[in-house]
């Protein structure tokens, strides 16, 4: 390490990023390379470089009680029990894949909403307002998947989500329901 950072003219080897000192040191093999093989042929040498980006997804939830976090490779999820009296949810989603792929984030209730009284209203009746770039708004569903944002390419994004009665209810309380957030790429 020392070698390199020396000949890179890198003073100490804390002030670097291994990913860049890695790859500086690609660059200047792939340079040497080149020229080794310039000189060896008669300027008709070809050298070509593949490389392939491995899909990573990450969503972070953050409450004011909790940070939810999950990563992966195809797909990352969070749940989290929804009180439609909270505070909006705040979403940061991470996302490194290949150049002209998608990466959609998806909402679902695990059903409908149940105040401390047992009274229940539908998912259905639960909209949401988002805020930030490709943030939808949107309503909720316990039947299936709902797109909350979408984007393509790698990024990090974060937005605010605030939940709403679209109807109000006729029975006061605190209604609540697990609901999932999660981000996948296809």
């Amino acid at each position: 390490m020392k070698i390199i950072n020396k000949f890179l003219g890198m003073r100490k080897a804390n002030t670097i990023n291994n990913k860049t000192l890695v790859f500086n040191f690609f660059i200047i093999i792939l340079a040497v390379s080149s020229l080794n093989l310039f000189l060896m042929g008669e300027g008709n040498s070809t050298v070509s470089v593949y490389a392939q980006i491995r899909e990573q997804l990450s969503i972070q939830l953050f409450t004011p009680l909790e940070t939810l976090k999950d990563i992966g490779q195809k797909k990352a999820s969070v749940t989290k029990i929804l009180n439609l009296g909270d505070d909006p949810d705040h979403i940061q989603v991470n996302f490194r894949v290949p150049r002209g792929q998608m990466v959609q984030l998806q909402v679902q209730t695990r059903g409908d909403f149940v105040n401390e009284y047992g009274n229940v209203i539908p998912a259905s009746n639960i909209g949401w307002q988002a805020v930030g770039p490709g943030f939808n708004n949107g309503r909720l569903s316990k039947d299936s998947p709902q797109l909350m944002g979408s984007w393509n390419g790698s990024n990090c994004v974060q937005g605010m989500i605030e939940y709403y009665y679209i109807i109000l209810p006729q029975k006061k309380g605190n209604y609540s329901q697990f609901i999932t957030y999660t981000l996948y790429t296809f």
